[in-house]
Order: C-alpha cells, then structure tokens, then sequence
C-alpha cells in the first residue's frame, strides 16, 4: 500500500502543531544570569588537598527507538526518548525509523514477500522527517487487500504549548481541522479513553478515500493520540477499507500493546 494512505491525517496534525511552535521564541533569556562584580579578597594559605577517589562514570541510558524479538515472536519496542512502549504481536513489522534499518528491512521483506518488499520502497521520502518514531506492517494475510496492508505511522511532535493543552482539545481541534480540510474524509467518531495499561488517548476514526494510481481506494483509519509532559505522540493506523471490518481487532490489539515504559512488563 503507498504510504501516502496514512500521510493526510499527519498533515492535519503538524498544521496545528507547527502553528504552535512559531509562538515560541529564543529561550536564551530565561536563563541568563548576572555576572557577579570581581572584589578584592585576601590570598588564603595553601592547604593540602587529598587526592580524589575515582568514580566510575554511570552508564549511559539508552535513546532512541530500540526494538527487541521476543521469544513468543512478538516485538517489544521501546522509544526511551520520550518513555512509552510497544509489545506488538507477531503480525507486526516494526521498522525503526532511519534509512539503514530501512534499507534492510526491504531486502529482507524482498526476499520473503516480494508485494511488501515493494511497497517499503515507498518509504524514503518519510524516513526524513526528525518526528518520525516508526513505522510497522501487519503482515497477517488475512487483513491484506490485494497489495495493501495495515500500517502504521508513530511521530511525536514536542512543544511547551502541548503540555498545556487538555487532551480532548487535541482531539476536538484535529476532528474540526479534518472537516474543515479539502480531505475525502469523513470523521465518524472521537473522543477520550484510558486502555487496559492505564494510558489515556484520544482517537479519531475516519472513513477516507484516496487516490492510488489510477484507482480512489477507500481506507478505514485511526488517530490514536496521546502526550506526557511537552511531546504529543501520534499513531496512525490506516487499514484497507475492504478488511475493515476486522478494523476494530486490529486497533485493539495495538492499544492493547501500549504501555508507558515504567508499567512495561518486566
């Protein structure tokens, strides 16, 4: 499927947000300080100094996105950045968002399945995007329409103004921004909900329509939002309008896998 199914809700979004972060100006001054006036002291006696102890240096925590197969063939993804996770069934290809992994990642899809092969090479326009978290693939045969799978697009969008904002604003914003867009989408319901691991989110389910080709094809896709402190994260789930009823399992068993990082499953 041509990644550009999942990209128009993206666009929405980042319309808000990057109004957002033109109100924010240099932070330079809110940490300048003044510089203390020299006086004249006396000139102390030397004194002995014992020789310091070594520390070893603590070890670095880890950043980024990292990923992990799990014995069971699911995949646990962690964004340490910004401290949630994913335990994603085996359905799921994840692909850390950078052009090496994805590079791998199509020669390896080539060899095994050579439609999702080619629909990875759709990617590279994506990859080079700073917000861009990950993306995955639900590689479960009977969710596929033709050469179209469920996927999934993760960006997270950090500004002070975020952390202000209430989640059902977020959500209420984006659904009024969707209608009023020139988008072939239909919002058909939002709101606000906390899942099974205790992270709340907002979502947005839309019918939409979109040009493939030579060929409008319809999509069922969701916007699942949800922040913690100054970043907002945003899943996008965009699922072939022809296995949409099989919609709901899916979206259930990705919020089912979303754990803030310090509830994950040891």
């Amino acid at each position: 499927m041509k990644t550009k199914l999942a990209v128009p809700l993206l666009v929405v979004t980042f319309i808000f947000v990057s109004l957002a972060c033109q109100s924010s100006g240099p932070l330079g001054g809110l940490f300048a300080t003044a510089t203390p006036t020299p006086t004249n002291t006396s000139t102390p006696t030397p004194t002995v100094t014992p020789s310091p102890t070594f520390t070893p240096s603590p070890t670095p925590l880890p950043t980024g996105v990292q990923s992990e197969s799990l014995a069971d063939g699911s995949t646990k993804v962690i964004d340490y950045d910004f401290e949630y996770a994913l335990l994603l069934s085996e359905d799921w290809l994840p692909i850390p968002a950078n052009a090496e992994d994805l590079k791998k990642a199509v020669d390896t899809a080539s060899e095994d399945n050579p439609e999702l092969g080619e629909t990875l090479k759709n990617l590279n326009e994506i990859i080079q995007d700073d917000t861009l978290r990950l993306l995955a693939y639900n590689t479960n045969k009977s969710y596929r329409d033709g050469t179209n799978f469920p996927n999934l697009i993760v960006v997270t969008l950090e500004d002070a103004v975020i952390k202000s904002l209430p989640l059902d604003f977020l959500v209420e914003l984006n659904v009024e921004q969707i209608k009023e867009s020139n988008l072939n989408a239909e919002v058909i319901d939002s709101g606000v909900k906390t899942n099974k691991n205790k992270v709340e989110y907002g979502y947005i389910v839309m019918e939409n329509n979109v040009n493939q080709g030579s060929k409008n094809v319809n999509v069922r896709q969701y916007a699942i939002i949800f922040k913690r402190d100054s970043a907002m994260t945003l899943f996008t789930l965009t699922i072939p309008g022809k296995v949409k009823d099989q919609a709901d399992t899916i979206l259930q068993d990705l919020l089912d896998s979303l754990y803030w990082l310090e509830d994950l499953p040891k």
